[in-house]
């Protein structure tokens, strides 16, 4: 059933354990899903600013690998 007032008046007068236990199952999996959602940041794409923050991250851990293996270790 799609429509909660209809089911919360159904559990009111049968009392049945079964649909209150479907009504659990389903809100538990509709809080599960909100808070995946809420707690994922937003894609903003390849580009943009979170692009240019991984390009930025990118080059400088590779300039900081290349300075240890050339003055750390003197390959070069």
């Amino acid at each position: 059933m799609e429509d909660w007032h209809i089911q919360n008046g159904i559990q009111g007068y049968a009392h049945d354990s079964e649909l209150d236990a479907l009504q659990q199952r389903e809100l538990r999996s509709e809080q599960m899903e909100f808070y995946k959602r809420a707690n994922t940041p937003p894609f903003e794409g390849f580009g943009g600013w979170q692009g240019v923050k991984e390009a930025a991250t990118g080059v400088g851990i590779l300039m900081i690998f290349g300075m240890i293996l050339k003055y750390g270790f003197g390959i070069g």
